[in-house]
């Protein structure tokens, strides 16, 4: 018995064909140049794994509207694994807090008005 494996994409228009590769969705443009320029035919697992993060990677940073974490689920075989935050985007822990107290700012002059307006 001779398995094949084959990846399908499905745009929202109805359309669909049977590729190599695909990116689909907000971010996607800037995802798919990093699959076309990384993309080969005989990747390692961990090579395609690497390369599917930063193609998310990619679409994440170039585009307002997508999340700040990377997913990583791998069909084969064996069965399904999935690595969930594989690799988060944009976090920034070394940044002390920007909060400050109350006293550091100094308020020269407070007026209350209240404002009625008859109509």
């Amino acid at each position: 018995m001779i398995l094949v494996s084959h990846l399908y994409e499905v745009h929202p228009h109805g359309s669909s064909a049977s590729v190599s590769y695909t990116s689909l969705g907000s971010g996607s443009l800037s995802a798919i140049a990093i699959l076309e320029n990384g993309w080969r035919k005989d990747m390692s697992k961990e090579e395609a794994i690497a390369l599917g993060s930063s193609a998310i990677e990619a679409g994440i940073l170039n585009d307002l509207y997508s999340g700040s974490n990377v997913d990583v689920c791998i069909l084969n075989l064996e069965g399904v694994e999935y690595l969930r935050n594989y690799k988060k985007i944009g976090v920034r822990n070394d940044i002390p807090s920007l909060a400050d107290p109350i006293s550091s700012v100094r308020i020269q002059k407070e007026d209350i008005l209240k404002y009625i307006e008859e109509i």
